[in-house]
């Protein structure tokens, strides 16, 4: 058979053989138009079809390159495999800050020491943290009370597993948990918890304060901005009022940001820091309270509400970044 097919109003119909080479006006719209064979149209349309189909492969592969490329920028740390830094070593011009406003700074060192694994995990737990959530949960509570526990996995889809697991296997391997073993059949992790005090002092909140760390400095880094650091140290003022500060970044010697970093209540900080902020005086953009887990429209209402600026996981890198200045 032959066809008669109008690319002007897509009328179709099929005519007989006789007719086919002959130009003839559509049944239709009256457009002008050949009667073609019915095998030849076919299989050009086949032809254009696949033709179709390679592109969007490609345009999905694009798309998936895109992706991977984004979560490459959004994980990790400009630090990883690094025993030391100067960046956390040189805090200078913070302590001059502070003398400044005649307070006195008392540096812990030690809070910024990156030779053991503490940021390595930090950072591989915060990236992660949609999914390692809940064992991360499960550790924080389980450290103080059996000292193992069991994670099921029945919920989690293959590649949440592959993270959960890799992210256990990198606990062991650092020693920050003693044992686990995965019951691949049953779909459940038994895991023995390290008990020494850092450890479990890391999953009480210690480890939030080395993501934060880690993920600005590195912000800072990439954007080629000059800044000095400080996490977990005391400032005296001069009425012998003593108080701990998280982290303490000073951007371009002249713009100070404070971090404080909650992983579980919060609310009855809110006056203390809302205090220290006007003591440190400070705006009030410059003073975030890191508040892990809370959703982003109640992250907004929170900060109309109090003196502080209150962010999350998903929005505190986007908050300091607005407030770098032009090299």
């Amino acid at each position: 058979m032959a066809i008669v097919k109008c690319t002007n109003c897509k009328f179709v119909r099929e005519v007989g053989n006789q007719h086919e080479g002959k130009k003839v006006k559509c049944p239709s719209c009256q457009t002008s138009l050949y009667v073609q064979n019915s095998v030849t149209l076919v299989t050009d349309l086949s032809e254009e079809i696949s033709q179709l189909h390679e592109e969007i492969l490609q345009l999905k592969q694009n798309v998936r390159l895109t992706c991977d490329e984004v979560t490459k920028i959004k994980s990790g740390y400009a630090f990883a495999n690094l025993s030391s830094s100067p960046i956390f070593e040189n805090y200078d011009d913070i302590i001059q800050w502070f003398n400044a406003q005649q307070i006195k700074v008392e540096p812990n060192q030690a809070a910024m020491d990156i030779s053991g694994f503490f940021d390595e995990v930090a950072v591989k737990l915060g990236d992660n943290y949609a999914v390692l959530g809940e064992l991360c949960e499960k550790i924080k509570h389980s450290q103080h009370r059996w000292g193992k526990f069991t994670l099921n996995l029945v919920s989690y889809n293959q590649k949440n597993s592959q993270i959960v697991i890799s992210f256990l296997k990198e606990l062991y391997d650092n020693a920050f948990i003693t044992r686990y073993v995965y019951d691949k059949v049953n779909k459940r992790v038994h895991i023995s918890l390290q008990t020494t005090p850092k450890i479990i002092n890391f999953f009480n909140g210690d480890w939030l304060e080395w993501y934060v760390l880690m993920k600005v400095a590195t912000l800072l880094v990439d954007k080629k901005v000059k800044f000095s650091c400080l996490r977990g140290f005391h400032v005296h003022f001069p009425d012998a009022d003593k108080n701990e500060i998280d982290l303490f970044f000073l951007i371009n010697g002249s713009i100070p940001l404070w971090i404080e970093c909650k992983s579980g209540e919060f609310r009855q900080f809110i006056s203390k820091y809302s205090a220290l902020r006007k003591r440190l005086k400070l705006e009030k953009s410059h003073a975030l309270l890191f508040v892990l887990g809370m959703p982003d429209e109640k992250v907004v209402g929170l900060t109309n509400t109090f003196e502080l600026t209150v962010v999350n996981e998903n929005n505190f890198l986007k908050q300091i970044e607005q407030k770098i200045a032009p090299v």
